[in-house]
C-alpha cells in the first residue's frame, strides 16, 4: 500500500523525539546493502567447541538487513548441542534469530541452534526462516552463522557460513586492479588488429567498466552470506573468453582445433575454366573456422602440354554465396610441369579473418572457386580433380 506522506528529515532537530530504529536500519541498508554479514570486529562471532554438547560464540558484530547487532567485547554465549547417536551423522545450524513481537513491536536478536535430522550418511542442513525485515513486515528472520557437524557422538570443527564484511571490503581494490590489468592487456592486443576487431574493443571496454566493476561494487556492498568475488570473476571470465576469441582470429600463427571438410564434387580444370567445389559444414554452436591449412585432392588427366602458357589464377573462398579472394596471381606454365595454382592450394596457409574479414560459422554454405584465364601463349592441359578436402582450424 502506498500512502500520502511528507519528507522526514531524520538527522535534524524536530522539537521532539522522531528518529526510530527503522530509520537507522534504513540508513545502514542504503549505505552498505540489505544483505546480512558479520563485521570484522573483535572476535567476529567465532565458534569454539567446549564439549560435544556445548558451543561457545565469542564477541562480535553483525548487520542483518540494516539492523546492527552486537555481542559486547569480552563476552560470549554458550549454546547447547543435543547429543548425537552412534552410526548417524547430523548437521545443526547456529543462527542469529531476529524476532518481532506482534503485540508491542519489540524487536530482538538472539543466538539459537536449529537441530538437523540424523542420517546414516550425507546429512543435510536443516531449514531456517528467511524473512524480509527491511520493510518491518516480517516477524522472524534467521541468519546462519555456523554449521555444526555431528559424527556419531562427536562434534566436528564448526564451519563458517559467512564472510567477514571487512575482509570482503579489502578485496575491492585488488579486484579492481586485476580487472584493470586484464583490460589493459586485452586492449593492447586488440588495438593491433584490423577495423573489425577494433569495433569489438568498444563493447569490451563498456562491459568491463559498466558491468564488471559495477557488479563488483554491488556485490561487495550488498552481498549475502555467499563468497562475493566469485560472481565477479565469472562475469569477467565470460568477457575475456569473447575477447580472446578475437585475438586468436587475428593471430599470425595458426591456432584452434583441426577439422577437415569434405567435397563430393569432381571437376575438370584447364587454363581457361572456372570450377567450384562445395563442402559439407560440420560446425556446431559458436564454433568458427578462421584458418585454412591446405586443400588436398586427387588429380588425373593430361600431364603434358605446350610450354610458356601464361594465365591468371584467382581462388575464392565462397561463404553463403559471397566471394572472398584468397589468391590472385599470374603464373607461367612450363612444359609438363604441374599447375602452379594447384601447388599453391595444397600448401596454402591462410588466416581468412585477417585476409578478408570473414569467418565460417555453423550453418554457413562453404565453397572453393578456382578461376583460370589465359593471358599469353597457346595450348591446353586438363586436370580432373576429385576427392577434395579442406583442412581448417576451428576456434
Amino acid at each position: 500500500m502506498i500512502l500520502l506522506a511528507k519528507m522526514h528529515l531524520v538527522t535534524g532537530y524536530a522539537g521532539q523525539e522522531h528518529v526510530t530504529a527503522v530509520d537507522h536500519a534504513a540508513f545502514n541498508a542504503a549505505l552498505i546493502g540489505t544483505g546480512q554479514f558479520v563485521l570484522d570486529k573483535g572476535n567476529a562471532l567465532q565458534a569454539q567447541v567446549i564439549t560435544n554438547n556445548k558451543i561457545r560464540i565469542l564477541d562480535g558484530e553483525l548487520m542483518m538487513q540494516g539492523r546492527f547487532v552486537r555481542l559486547d567485547p569480552g563476552t560470549y554465549v554458550d549454546l547447547t548441542i543435543e547429543s548425537g547417536a552412534s552410526g548417524t551423522k547430523r548437521n545443526d545450524l547456529i543462527v542469529a534469530r531476529y524476532t518481532k513481537s506482534t503485540t508491542n513491536g519489540v524487536e530482538e536478536v538472539s543466538l539459537a541452534v536449529i537441530k538437523g535430522t540424523g542420517r546414516s550418511s550425507n546429512p543435510v542442513d536443516p531449514s531456517y526462516t528467511q524473512g524480509d525485515i527491511t520493510n518491518g513486515e516480517a516477524v522472524k528472520n534467521e541468519f546462519p552463522l555456523w554449521r555444526i557437524r555431528i559424527d556419531g557422538l562427536n562434534v566436528q570443527t564448526p564451519e563458517a557460513m559467512f564472510t567477514p564484511f571487512g575482509d570482503s571490503l579489502r578485496t575491492l581494490p585488488d579486484i579492481r586492479q586485476q580487472v584493470l590489468n586484464i583490460h589493459s592487456e586485452v586492449n593492447a592486443q586488440l588495438t593491433k588488429q584490423d577495423a573489425a576487431v577494433n569495433q569489438k574493443i568498444s563493447g569490451i571496454n563498456s562491459y568491463l567498466k559498466t558491468e564488471v566493476l559495477t557488479d563488483a561494487t554491488k556485490s561487495l556492498y550488498g552481498f549475502g552470506s555467499s563468497a562475493v568475488p566469485n560472481d565477479v570473476f565469472v562475469a569477467l571470465n565470460n568477457s575475456l573468453n569473447e575477447a580472446m576469441r578475437y585475438i586468436k582470429k587475428c593471430a599470425s600463427a595458426e591456432s584452434g582445433t583441426a577439422l577437415t571438410l569434405v567435397s563430393s564434387d569432381t571437376k575438370t580444370l584447364d587454363f581457361t575454366k572456372t570450377v567450384t567445389f562445395t563442402f559439407a559444414n560440420k560446425l556446431s554452436g559458436s564454433e568458427e573456422i578462421v584458418f585454412i591449412n591446405g586443400i588436398n585432392f586427387t588429380e588425373s588427366g593430361n600431364t603434358t602440354g605446350n610450354s610458356d602458357v601464361s594465365y591468371n589464377a584467382k581462388i575464392y573462398l565462397v561463404i553463403n554465396g559471397v566471394e572472398h579472394t584468397i589468391l590472385a596471381k599470374q603464373y607461367t606454365q612450363n612444359g609438363g610441369s604441374d599447375y602452379e595454382s594447384l601447388k599453391w592450394l595444397k600448401s596454402c596457409n591462410v588466416n581468412i579473418f585477417a585476409a578478408c574479414g570473414a569467418t565460417i560459422k555453423a550453418g554457413d554454405s562453404v565453397a572453393i572457386k578456382i578461376a583460370h584465364e589465359t593471358t599469353g601463349g597457346t595450348g591446353s592441359r586438363t586436370r580432373a580433380i576429385s576427392d577434395v578436402t579442406l583442412d581448417v582450424r576451428v576456434v
